[in-house]
C-alpha cells in the first residue's frame, strides 16, 4: 500500500516538472565539453602519427664484417697457434686439425717449393733441398714424383743422351765427306786415264785395220780399255752410294737434333707438371686442416679453445673482429610479403636486443641498398641500412658490438591516426561501390 503511494507521488505533475526541468548552464557546458573534447581528438589524430612500417630482424654490424671461420672437415684440433684477443693478419694460420702431416715439414717444402727454379745441381745438394724424410702425409705421393721428375731432368741435361747420338752422326758425317772427298778425285784422274785409254784403243784399231798390229795386240789393248771403264763406272756407283749415305746421317743427325729438342721440353714440362700437382696438393691440404685467418683483427675463440677438442665439419672454430673502425651499417633479411612497399632511403627505426627498448630508446637508420633478387634458400630480400650513429632517441650513447641482433622497424609511409581513418573508411566505400 505504502509503495503504490509513493509511485503515485512520484508520477505526480509536481515531480515530472522537476525532472523535466533541466538547468540552462548544465546544457550550456556539457555541449561545449563535448565538442571540445570531441576537437581535441580530431586535432589530436591528426597531429599523432600513425606511420605504415614493415617489421623485420636486423643485425648491426660494418661493410667489413667479423669473419667466421668454420672446420672443413671432423676431427680433433692439433693446435692453436695464438690466443683469444690476440691480433693476427690476413692468412696466418691459427689453429691445426689433427692429420698425417708434419706442419712444420708442409710450411718448409712449401716456402722451398716458392723459390724454385730447375737448376742444375748435385744429388747430394737436391737431398738437402728437399729431403726425402719429411712427414708429409697424403702429400708425400705428390712429393715422390716431383723429386723423380727433377733427378730425370737433371740427369738428362747433364749427360745429354741424345748429344752423343748427334755427336757420333757429325763424325761419320765428316769421315764420309772425306771419302767422297777423296772418291771424287779418284774419279777425276779416272776419267783422264780413260780418256787416254780410249784414245790408245782407237788408234790401235785403226792400225788393226791397215794390218799394222795383230789381233791379239788390239784384244790386250780393248781389255784395257774396258777395264779401266768399268773401273770408272764403279768408282761413280760408289760416290752415288757414299752421297746417299750422307744423306742418310744427315737426316738422323737432324732427327736426333729434333729428339734431344724433344727430350729436354718434355723433361721440362713433366718436371713443372709434377711441381704444380704439388703446390695444388699443398693449398688442398692447408685448405683441409689449416684455419687461416681471412682479414687482420682481433682473433675470438669460443667454446674450442685448447688442443684436443672435436670438431665437427661445419663448426665456427674461431672469428677474426676487423681492426679498423668501419662504416656501421645494418643487415636486413625481409620475407617477400610487403616487400613491394619498400624503397631506398626509407627511414628506419632499430631496437637492440643488447638495449632495451624502454630504457634505453631506438637509433635511427635509413636504407642504403635492396637486393635486386631474394636469396633462392629462403626467398628473403637483403637490406642495407646506413647508421649514421649510435646514439638514441632517448640521447644515449650506444657502445658499438659486432653483430648485435634487433629488430627493425621500415617506415614505408608517414601518415597521421586522422589518415588513417580516412583510409579505412574510403576503403569501405570502395567496396561498397564495387
Amino acid at each position: 500500500m505504502n509503495f503504490e503511494n509513493n509511485l503515485s507521488n512520484v508520477n505526480s505533475e509536481e515531480v515530472r516538472e522537476i525532472l523535466g526541468k533541466i538547468p540552462g548552464w548544465t546544457l550550456r557546458w556539457g555541449t561545449t565539453l563535448i565538442f571540445f573534447i570531441i576537437g581535441l581528438l580530431i586535432i589530436s589524430s591528426s597531429v599523432i602519427g600513425y606511420n605504415d612500417v614493415v617489421e623485420t630482424k636486423i643485425v648491426v654490424t660494418t661493410k667489413t664484417p667479423p669473419a667466421h671461420v668454420k672446420a672443413v672437415i671432423t676431427g680433433k684440433v692439433e693446435s692453436f697457434f695464438y690466443d683469444s684477443g690476440e691480433r693476427v693478419k690476413k692468412n696466418q694460420a691459427i689453429a691445426e686439425i689433427r692429420n698425417t702431416a708434419n706442419f712444420g715439414d708442409v710450411i718448409l717444402l712449401k716456402n722451398r717449393l716458392a723459390e724454385f727454379s730447375p737448376i742444375i745441381l748435385s744429388y747430394d745438394s737436391i737431398s738437402h733441398l728437399f729431403p726425402t724424410d719429411l712427414r708429409l702425409g697424403e702429400i708425400y705421393n705428390y712429393y715422390s714424383e716431383f723429386l723423380v721428375s727433377y733427378h730425370d731432368y737433371i740427369f738428362n741435361r747433364t749427360f745429354e743422351p741424345q748429344k752423343k747420338e748427334i755427336n757420333s752422326a757429325s763424325n761419320q758425317i765428316q769421315q764420309l765427306k772425306d771419302i767422297i772427298s777423296k772418291q771424287v778425285r779418284e774419279r777425276n784422274f779416272l776419267e783422264k786415264e780413260l780418256e787416254l785409254s780410249s784414245e790408245n784403243h782407237r788408234r790401235y784399231l785403226h792400225l788393226y785395220e791397215k794390218g799394222v798390229v795383230s789381233q791379239l795386240q788390239l784384244e790386250i789393248e780393248s781389255k784395257k780399255f774396258l777395264s779401266d771403264k768399268q773401273r770408272h763406272e764403279n768408282l761413280k756407283q760408289e760416290i752415288s752410294q757414299s752421297k746417299s749415305s750422307l744423306e742418310s746421317l744427315i737426316n738422323d743427325k737432324t732427327q736426333f737434333s729434333i729428339s734431344e729438342t724433344d727430350v729436354n721440353y718434355e723433361k721440362l714440362r713433366n718436371l713443372y707438371l709434377n711441381l704444380e700437382k704439388l703446390k695444388n696438393e699443398i693449398l688442398l691440404w692447408e685448405s683441409k686442416y689449416i684455419l687461416h685467418s681471412p682479414i687482420n683483427g682481433e682473433l675470438t675463440l669460443f667454446d674450442l679453445r685448447y688442443n684436443n677438442q672435436n670438431v665437427s665439419q661445419g663448426d665456427v672454430v674461431f672469428t677474426v673482429v676487423p681492426e679498423k673502425k668501419d662504416t656501421i651499417i645494418g643487415l636486413v633479411s625481409m620475407a617477400m610479403k610487403n616487400s613491394g612497399k619498400v624503397k631506398i632511403n626509407q627511414d628506419v627505426i632499430i631496437k637492440l636486443e643488447n638495449y632495451p627498448y624502454r630504457e634505453w630508446g631506438s637509433i635511427s637508420g635509413r636504407i642504403s641498398e635492396i637486393s635486386s633478387v631474394p636469396k633462392q634458400n629462403d626467398n628473403h630480400y637483403v637490406l642495407s641500412v646506413q647508421i649514421d650513429e649510435l646514439r638514441t632517441s632517448f640521447c644515449k650513447q650506444i657502445e658499438f658490438k659486432q653483430e648485435m641482433q634487433g629488430s627493425a622497424e621500415i617506415i614505408t609511409e608517414r601518415s597521421t591516426i586522422l589518415q588513417r581513418i580516412f583510409y579505412q573508411i574510403n576503403d569501405l566505400f570502395s567496396r561498397n561501390h564495387r
